[in-house]
C-alpha cells in the first residue's frame, strides 16, 4: 500500500535538497516506523521506496543498509507492537517501558546512523 501511493514521491519531494542523501534513508524510514510500527515491514519497505528513489545508486550499500536498520529503531513506542509486550509482560507503567525500553533504542538508532555516516564519509 505506501509504496504504491504518492507516499515515496511526497516524502521525497519534502528531503531532496535539504538533507544530505545519506540521511535519506535514515528519515524515511523513521517516518515509515512511526506510522505502521513494524521495524521489519518499516526495513521493507524503506528499502523498496529508496530503491525506486535513486538514492541508493548516491549512498553506498553498507551506509544505506545501516541508515535503514537505524531508522527502524529510532521510534520504538506506542505504534511498536513490541513496546505493548514489554509493556504487559514486565507489568511496568508506560513511563518506565519508554525509559527502558525506548531511549535504549532511540541511543542505538543514533549510534548505529552515526557509524553509518561516518562509513559514508570516508569511503564514498
Amino acid at each position: 500500500m505506501i509504496l504504491g501511493s504518492s507516499f515515496p514521491e511526497d516524502a521525497f519531494g519534502l528531503l531532496d535538497g535539504v538533507v544530505p542523501a545519506v540521511f535519506v534513508p535514515l528519515l524515511l524510514a523513521v517516518l515509515v516506523q512511526a506510522a505502521q510500527g513494524s521495524r521489519v515491514v518499516t526495513a521493507v519497505v524503506t528499502a523498496g521506496m529508496v530503491q525506486a528513489s535513486g538514492v541508493a545508486g548516491v549512498v553506498g550499500a553498507v551506509p544505506l543498509v545501516l541508515m535503514i536498520a537505524a531508522g527502524s529503531l529510532s521510534v520504538s513506542a506506542f505504534s511498536d507492537p513490541y513496546f505493548w509486550v514489554v509493556k504487559r509482560e514486565t507489568g511496568d507503567p508506560v513511563e518506565i517501558v519508554i525509559s527502558r525500553f525506548t531511549v535504549p533504542m532511540m541511543a542505538a538508532s543514533a549510534a548505529v546512523a552515526a557509524a553509518a555516516w561516518a562509513i559514508a564519509a570516508v569511503f564514498t
